[in-house]
């Protein structure tokens, strides 16, 4: 959250990819982290936790989940075992992933570190951003 897409690409190149001599000449890692932001189990595991609270089967589950995201079928498996263990995170899950993108795009609409940094010394609530 700290970094911007920018910066945690220049970062992932210099301290990770460099280091163990991964190639990334080929590769706009901007884009690409830019588009797992958007790709991420976050926002489809709300999509998934109406269809459990409908009743719908877990191989449907499964597949909506595998067909949006880059997940492993342990990842997707353990999501479903937690969307389903409790009606609580169900609702955890929609309130973690709207919170999430509440506080990204108040990150994006300013300057990043000192809004974060707001954020973490200060009192705040969904519509005060």
């Amino acid at each position: 959250m700290i970094f911007d897409s920018n910066e945690a690409a220049e970062w992932l190149r210099d301290n990770i990819y460099n280091k163990y001599n991964i190639k990334t000449n080929d590769v706009d890692l901007n884009y690409l982290l830019r588009a797992s932001r958007l790709n991420s189990l976050d926002q489809i595991s709300s999509n998934a936790a109406i269809m459990i609270e409908n009743g719908r089967p877990v191989e449907e589950v499964k597949k909506y989940i595998k067909k949006y995201t880059l997940q492993t079928d342990y990842m997707i498996d353990h999501t479903i075992h937690n969307l389903k263990s409790s009606k609580f995170k169900r609702i955890y899950s929609f309130a973690y992933s709207h919170g999430r993108k509440i506080i990204r795009d108040y990150l994006d609409k300013g300057n990043q570190k000192k809004r974060m940094i707001k954020l973490l010394k200060g009192q705040c609530y969904p519509s005060g951003l």
